[in-house]
């Protein structure tokens, strides 16, 4: 008995060591906050849409009461620009800084999210997967072009970072190194056709990075590479590992500002990484599909947030019953 109890009193002890020490590294007072955004939708378009898809788009009035909420919280927004030349060169960064990002490159970016940016003077990043016949251009009941040059042009000048997210938006990772480097290679090329100007900045599609992909984005010229790994960034990020949180179009404004809290974090980084066991176990092209099918169920609307952060608070709970169940037998053979 007393082996057991140990070692379930030594599991306990890690488990609030761990949290501890990952709570503190999302509350540091240099942090900066990395929001992803992917599609912005009328309200009337996202009220009678499906679940599945309310996940990664969110509505255009949603969308406004979120940075403005931020804003009236102190939050000032910064480009990637000064992101990455705060971990190179330690260039002081505002208090509060956040990281408007969006990934894909949808129409919507341009004709609904831009209006709100220019209002309120905010910098944003968006990349762009620059094959316009790509899969994800196409996802949905109501899929969404992507933006035209002129548009990209237009963000641009807008304050607006082009970065590149690949031309096929695919599991970089598993492809071969040939095929990582045209999908790196080939859209920068593209882009900066479009733009005249040096495009520095890879946002990773589908979150498949690893070390091919960061030799990769090194060897193509990227300044930078942003993930979608749950975190924040400060002083000591690798800025060839740049974490960002999704937000969910389903966060009210009171789920969205707990959403920002380190507690909320740390929680989010355990749940990536219990959703992350099926998709390296499969790899992606049997992982890839089966997701898309499970999205277009009816259990597409529980890969929200919300509902794994209940079944893994479910699983904490009765993981704790059953230590004590435990326990308890042990004392009382």
């Amino acid at each position: 008995m007393p082996i057991a109890v140990g070692l379930l009193a030594s599991a306990a002890v890690a488990a609030g060591l761990g949290y501890w020490l990952a709570y503190r590294r999302e509350n540091r007072p240099d942090r900066v906050l990395g929001l992803l955004y992917h599609r912005v939708v009328s309200d009337e378009d996202y009220a009678s849409g499906p679940p599945t898809e309310k996940l990664f788009s969110i509505p255009e009035r949603r969308f406004r009461e979120q940075l403005s909420y931020l804003r009236r919280q102190g939050y000032q927004a910064v480009s990637l620009d000064r992101v990455v030349g705060y971990l190179r060169d330690g260039t002081p960064l505002p208090p509060q800084p956040v990281l408007v990002t969006f990934d894909d490159g949808s129409v919507s970016v341009h004709d609904k999210a831009l209006p709100v940016l220019r209002e309120l003077g905010w910098p944003a990043v968006l990349f762009v997967t620059t094959d316009p016949a790509a899969w994800v251009f196409s996802l949905g009941s109501r899929p969404q072009r992507r933006v035209t040059p002129e548009e990209i042009r237009e963000l641009d000048r807008s304050g607006v970072t082009i970065g590149s997210h690949s031309v096929s938006h695919g599991a970089l990772e598993s492809m071969s190194e040939p095929e990582i480097a045209f999908e790196l290679g080939e859209s920068k090329r593209y882009l900066e056709s479009v733009l005249g100007h040096e495009v520095r900045y890879f946002g990773v599609p589908l979150n498949w990075y690893g070390p091919k992909v960061r030799r990769a984005a090194r060897a193509a010229g990227y300044h930078a590479v942003c993930t979608s790994d749950n975190g924040t960034i400060h002083g000591g990020s690798d800025p060839f590992h740049l974490r960002r949180f999704i937000i969910e179009g389903t966060f009210d404004l009171a789920e969205f500002a707990r959403n920002l809290g380190a507690h909320a974090i740390v929680q989010r980084r355990c749940i990536n990484s219990i959703k992350r066991v099926p998709a390296r176990l499969l790899g992606p092209r049997l992982w890839l599909p089966l997701r898309r099918r499970l999205f277009a169920t009816f259990l597409g609307r529980y890969f929200g947030l919300r509902y794994f952060r209940r079944a893994l608070a479910t699983t904490l709970v009765v993981a704790a019953l059953a230590a004590l169940f435990v326990v308890w037998w042990l004392a009382h053979p």
